[in-house]
């Protein structure tokens, strides 16, 4: 990887992230706000800590800043349910990685959890946060005590089938299996999870539900894991034609191997020196041949590009203007959030008017008429509009307009919607339509 670009990324990535910071120190999802957003403020601390811990970031202005709101967090005892206990916990952790001591906020929490069954905090996120704080106040047998019930479920022997992942959103199994394993991984190193829990880490992966958030913390944890554990020589890695004939053979010595299979590779052997386990990551780009077929899960959505009359077209003139509408809902009669709603243009076209966002009336101004969809965010590119809203029973849809700017006869792409955090609700809707641009 080129190292000036990673650093590129890592100071926009900065830079958006200051844009949603507040003035006590705490981050909205999608912009500063008021009352920001306190689980996600203590992921933004756990990503910045982590950034300096690596050597990525020095002295940060945005990490002094959220200490403020951290504290205001850690000490806020008004709220006895277990989600804010939760939300303390991470925040006490951070504020005691950070160098403070925080005896006073784990004592508060903990007497908080008294009132829960002891059975529910102990396999909650809660009880590896609370160890690893202690531990990193020395306070190595209550740490290890507090450790246990998490340690012994992610090493526990499982059936992929009988796991279940719920209450999708910034914190679910998914998250709290990742963000434990990450912990624990960390602060009591070797001889505490074992392969197992890395299966189980890995299993949303396999299972197609795991989302960025949950994603990015099991890459923390396996990170930490491989620290834990001695070399595994791979001797070779070999990719193969469909006849079996070797393509290409890569020989080392190393614990980890990278290569690029040529096009036409149909399998990828691996052999090991040991047996040890081991675990791959196959990543593919480019494009698809062809445009997906439509579907619905949970969610539907149309696409319909319209001539001034209101009426569908499939011929225009160069220059001509026509508005796009895409409309959502439920099929499910359930109340989905985060969705993330995805339009290519087709070629020949550009954006001429979009959904703006105000910062005076702080919402999306410049709706088309007809529109009644609320976004949350939305990103204009090149090729496509990205925007970010929910979906409930009732229709909603959003319109905006686009200006032929190409002769030719060009494909209408399909409209596509996905929930961010629970990747089980999506739609696409594919028109298989062509629309042609003729000269004036």
């Amino acid at each position: 990887a080129n190292p000036a670009s990673g650093t590129l990324n890592l100071d926009r990535l900065l830079s958006i992230l200051e844009s949603r910071q507040n003035s006590a120190g705490g981050y909205g999802l999608w912009e500063a706000t008021a009352q920001a957003d306190p689980w996600l403020s203590s992921y933004i601390g756990l990503f910045l800590l982590e950034a300096q811990a690596q050597k990525q970031l020095g002295n940060s202005a945005q990490l002094a800043n959220l200490r403020g709101y951290l504290n205001t967090v850690s000490q806020d005892a008004s709220d006895s349910s277990l989600t804010h206990l939760r939300t303390r916990a991470f925040a006490t952790y951070l504020l005691t990685r950070m160098g403070q001591v925080q005896t006073t906020q784990l004592e508060s929490i903990e007497q908080a959890l008294a009132n829960f069954p002891e059975a529910q905090w102990r396999n909650d996120v809660i009880a590896a946060l609370l160890a690893a704080s202690h531990s990193l106040l020395k306070q190595d047998s209550l740490a290890k005590e507090l450790s246990r019930t998490r340690v012994d479920a992610l090493n526990a022997r499982f059936s992929a089938e009988a796991v279940q992942y719920s209450e999708f959103g910034l914190y679910d199994a998914s998250v709290d299996d990742a963000l434990s394993a990450y912990l624990l991984f960390k602060h009591f190193r070797a001889g505490t999870l074992n392969s197992g829990a890395v299966d189980r880490l890995l299993l949303p992966m396999m299972r197609g539900v795991n989302h960025t958030l949950s994603s990015a913390l099991a890459v923390l944890a396996l990170q930490n894991y491989t620290q834990t554990q001695p070399p595994v020589k791979l001797s070779l890695l070999r990719s193969l034609q469909a006849d079996q004939s070797a393509l290409s053979e890569i020989s080392s010595g190393l614990n980890r191997v990278s290569a690029l299979p040529e096009w036409n590779a149909t399998q990828l052997r691996i052999t090991q020196n040991d047996r040890s386990r081991i675990w791959y990551v196959l990543n593919e780009s480019g494009f698809d041949l062809r445009a997906p077929d439509s579907l619905s899960q949970g969610i539907e959505i149309t696409k319909q590009i319209l001539d001034g009359n209101g009426q569908e077209v499939r011929t225009v003139k160069l220059g001509d203007q026509l508005e796009v509408r895409i409309q959502l809902r439920s099929v499910d009669q359930t109340f989905h959030d985060q969705i993330a709603l995805v339009d290519l243009l087709p070629a020949g076209f550009e954006v001429e008017e979009a959904p703006d966002y105000d910062p005076q009336m702080q919402h999306y101004q410049r709706y088309l008429r007809g529109s009644s969809m609320q976004l949350n965010y939305a990103d204009v590119r090149e090729d496509r509009i990205v925007m970010y809203t929910s979906s409930n029973k009732d229709l909603v849809e959003v319109r905006y307009r686009i200006k032929a700017t190409n002769i030719g006869r060009f494909s209408i792409p399909p409209a596509s919607a996905q929930g961010m955090y629970d990747r089980k609700v999506q739609a696409v809707r594919n028109p298989n339509l062509m629309l042609e641009v003729r000269a004036p």
